[in-house]
């Protein structure tokens, strides 16, 4: 099977607003997820001519890899897990955890206030955007956030999810936009030429100058 790659999130963004466009008439509200999910949104915001936000999640990493996400974390403490996993670590290690990812995900809300302000999400169609899926653990805990407000719809617009994810993730919300959605192995970063790690002041930029 021959890898489908992106150049970099630009390309990835500029080809899912492409798909997404027939929504331009609808009042739309797209979230994304910092900070890999910002490009995108910005992207896609731009194109359908709505209201751009952030949602705050931050990962939980299993103890002996960095990179497989095993719960996902809100600044007010909500919280979304891989049960399976999370009963073979100690629950010592996790609290820990939690109240170090939580303390991050406040000091990411406060630094991101200027486009993290309340939005109305009633009524309306909701696109919840992000760079990728590997676990859908923070993308899980971005629609728990939302529903409440009473959405019209929710849509998940990426450009890739893993299959494990897509299953955790369907039924959960009213449709899942990927341009790559059946990859059976690999991480995100496999599906990009380009893919690195924005750092706070890039993603700040990016913000900024949509302003």
């Amino acid at each position: 099977m021959s890898i489908p790659f992106f150049h970099n999130r630009d390309e990835a963004a500029e080809i899912l607003a492409n798909v997404l466009f027939h929504l331009v008439q609808q009042p739309i509200v797209v979230a994304c997820l910092p900070k890999g999910g910002i490009p995108i949104g910005i992207k896609i915001s731009q194109k359908l001519e709505a209201p751009l936000t952030l949602l705050i999640c931050k990962k939980i990493t299993h103890p002996n890899s960095k990179e497989y996400a095993i719960a996902a974390i809100s600044p007010d403490g909500q919280i979304v897990k891989n049960y399976g996993e999370c009963q073979h670590i100690p629950v010592e290690w996790f609290e820990k955890e939690y109240k170090i990812k939580q303390a991050e995900a406040r000091l990411e809300s406060d630094k991101f206030t200027f486009k993290n302000t309340k939005t109305n999400f009633a009524g309306k169609t909701v696109i919840l955007v992000d760079d990728g899926i590997a676990t859908g653990l923070s993308m899980e805990l971005a629609v728990d956030l939302i529903q409440p407000f009473k959405p019209k719809k929710i849509i998940i617009a990426v450009p890739v999810i893993l299959n494990n994810a897509k299953r955790r993730l369907e039924g959960k919300v009213q449709k899942i936009v990927s341009l790559v959605s059946h990859p059976t192995y690999g991480s995100i970063s496999m599906y990009y030429k380009e893919f690195h790690p924005l750092s706070d002041e890039e993603a700040m930029d990016l913000l900024k100058q949509q302003l």
